[in-house]
């Protein structure tokens, strides 16, 4: 069988080295979904394609006060 060898970052490699073991990755009884919930905001889930035409899945989090009657500015991590 021919096994890929995956290519290594070495950033990427220093970082996981030098994180601090003593903290908790977080709650995974939920699997991924783990989301901080508020009544402040909706969350939907969004599928769309990059500019490679990759597809691409997330969670949107839209205030329920947005005026959309107005462009509003959003912040995508």
């Amino acid at each position: 069988m021919n096994e890929q060898k995956l290519p290594v970052y070495p950033a990427g490699v220093k970082n996981v080295e030098s994180r601090n073991k003593d903290l908790i990755s977080g709650d995974q009884s939920n699997g991924a979904d783990n989301w901080y919930v508020s009544d402040s905001v909706t969350r939907q889930t969004i599928q769309f394609k990059n500019l490679y035409s990759m597809s691409l899945a997330g969670n949107l989090f839209i205030p329920k006060s947005l005026n959309k009657d107005i462009n509003n500015p959003a912040i995508i991590v």
